[in-house]
């Protein structure tokens, strides 16, 4: 956005933008606008960024600059609350484009979350599997447990437990050291419609696998679960040489904890029992959360909250299709981006496949992103 003197602030339409390799503010002072001209001309300082304008807002941006107007457009038109936020998303059709970014257990690691995988949170849904693993990332981060806890992914947990053997050698992890942790914790899923917590504890040399339903099969099922998670290491000994937690003797244990009580709440049960296992962690908590369908539309509305709170994605650099700031693999000298007039989220041209007929339709009219469309 743009002022002269005391006059209505003017919208700019479609904003494409010379990428900047680390993003940072720069300076600029406008000293001429004029609204009948093509240009709108800034002065800079020696050495800073040279911004160009036109009425059919084509914005280029060299490198070097330090305040970017752009992100005081988005902070001002799209200054959404958490509450109003998370409401535009689940109000909308399930979309691939990204809506957060989460801090990883592995340093410089993000997590992407895209819209269609918070949209699981909704009331009365299945949720969605890398939710739930991002969910644990942050509960380790936040309760300061991810140096004593290993996150393990739940895709390479249902290979352990009940998985093709040929294709577990390739999720060895033999960059991973379990000695540096006292414990694992991961979920699993079962027959593509339920799942079940997988948490391992070193100190005690236990395996519980945790139904969320009543079930009365559970110690049998930990039982098997030690075994498989025995032979599991063995393997990593055998292709890696890691012999970390080979010697231990494992058995398998059970938990007392809340039971479902719905057909679709499992993945929230599964998330809460992690939760309350990493904050009294060695010890074995006693669960007593409640899992009516109000209490379970409740916790899901406050995990979808927290995902948005603690999210470091920034839609005034990162790519809603990629989160990247620049595109992926091969990209050209310069990388253009378009802004949505809704949201004001930004893309990667490349990332959206434009071709120069829709660009240059863009510049005609105003542009909304995929979620927008909606």
């Amino acid at each position: 956005m743009w002022k002269s003197g005391n006059s209505a602030i003017k919208k700019k339409r479609g904003k494409y933008v010379k990428a900047i390799r680390k993003p940072f503010p720069f300076e600029v002072s406008r000293t001429e606008v004029n609204n009948d001209t093509t240009d709108v001309n800034i002065a800079q300082k020696p050495g800073s960024a040279v911004l160009s304008q036109a009425k059919d807002s084509f914005t280029t941006i060299q490198n070097g600059c330090s305040q970017d107007p752009r992100i005081q457009h988005d902070q001002q038109q799209h200054s959404e609350t958490p509450d109003e936020q998370l409401d535009d998303l689940w109000g909308k059709k399930e979309t691939e484009v990204v809506v957060a970014m989460l801090p990883s257990q592995i340093k410089g690691n993000t997590i992407i979350i895209w819209h269609s995988e918070p949209c699981s949170l909704r009331p009365h849904e299945w949720l969605n599997g890398e939710i739930i693993e991002a969910l644990l990332h942050l509960s380790a981060n936040k309760l300061q447990r991810k140096k004593r806890l290993y996150i393990l992914n739940h895709y390479t947990a249902g290979l352990i437990l009940a998985g093709d053997r040929k294709q577990l050698p390739r999720h060895c992890l033999p960059k991973v050291n379990f000695h540096k942790y006292k414990g694992i914790m991961s979920f699993v899923n079962v027959n593509r419609n339920h799942w079940k917590l997988l948490y391992i504890n070193a100190v005690n040399q236990t395996v519980y696998l945790v139904d969320p339903a009543l079930s009365n099969t559970e110690a049998t099922d930990s039982n098997i679960a030690a075994k498989k998670f025995s032979e599991y290491l063995i393997m990593r000994r055998t292709c890696y040489g890691k012999s970390d937690w080979v010697d231990n003797k494992w058995k398998g244990g059970c938990l007392s904890h809340p039971t479902q009580k719905d057909g679709n709440s499992c993945g929230v049960i599964v998330t809460l029992m992690a939760m309350e296992l990493m904050k009294a962690f060695p010890d074995i908590p006693c669960m007593k959360f409640r899992t009516s369908s109000v209490e379970m539309a409740s916790e899901r509305r406050r995990l979808a909250l927290k995902i948005l709170k603690e999210s470091v994605f920034d839609i005034s650099i990162h790519c809603g299709m990629c989160s990247m700031t620049k595109p992926p693999g091969t990209s050209p000298p310069v990388t253009h981006w378009i802004q949505c007039n809704g949201c004001g989220r930004w893309y990667h041209v490349q990332c959206l496949g434009m071709t120069s007929q829709e660009l240059r339709n863009v510049r005609k009219r105003d542009w909304f992103c995929p979620l927008c469309q909606m």
